[in-house]
């Protein structure tokens, strides 16, 4: 990634060069066989025409070499272009959206959810990031109290939704309702472009009615 080395062009530019760069290592990373793929974070500064001549912020993007055996095997492979592509796209809009510091899809935490035995509740998801919907959270139970059946399993969620995320759970049933069960989920977030958060383990207490 280049930039042009002059104090205003620096100002303009190293803003978009930053978050493209970002956004390819999020979603070239994302991929199965790339996990560990070297991206190069930081811009460099060579005083090039492209930039130098451009009125408008501008980057050069070197995606990788064909000298390099790991790069040119990547760059063969239509499942690391097209997510090296997307990042680029997303670094873009997100600048042109005023976005300047890249924030990587993340949760961010999950605080307890707690409702009355065999009631629908609500399991909300704090998250960072830019994530492309359909955004799936799979759900699995880590701990399971005594006396309860525990399913896990997957909710799509459809459409944009600025941070929290939410699902519903049917809280415990037990044959003995006057006690209070806490069990320990577990929950993934991958969105459509196959970026993976972390899993958060987080509380699920269900109290008598």
């Amino acid at each position: 990634m280049y930039i042009n080395p002059e104090p205003e062009h620096i100002a303009r530019d190293q803003p978009l060069a930053r978050n493209v760069l970002c956004y390819m290592k999020e979603l070239i990373q994302a991929q199965k066989n790339y996990q560990n793929f070297p991206v190069d974070t930081q811009p460099r500064m060579e005083d090039k025409g492209e930039n130098r001549l451009a009125e408008m912020p501008s980057i050069i993007v070197e995606i990788g070499f064909h000298t390099n055996a790991g790069d040119a095997a990547a760059l063969r492979d239509p499942v690391f272009r097209t997510a090296a592509m997307k990042g680029v796209e997303k670094g873009l809009r997100l600048t042109r959206q005023g976005e300047t510091v890249c924030r990587p899809f993340e949760i961010a935490a999950i605080p307890p959810a707690q409702g009355t035995h065999g009631s629908s509740t609500r399991v909300s998801i704090d998250y960072r990031g830019f994530p492309q919907f359909p955004v799936i959270a799979k759900v699995e139970f880590v701990e399971c109290p005594g006396g309860a059946t525990c399913n896990g399993g997957q909710v799509t969620i459809p459409s944009p939704t600025e941070s929290p995320l939410s699902y519903s759970v049917r809280c415990f049933s037990p044959t003995d309702t006057s006690v209070t069960l806490t069990g320990t989920m577990r929950t993934t977030l991958t969105d459509a472009d196959d970026v993976r958060t972390e899993p958060v383990e987080h509380r699920l207490v269900c109290t008598p009615a």
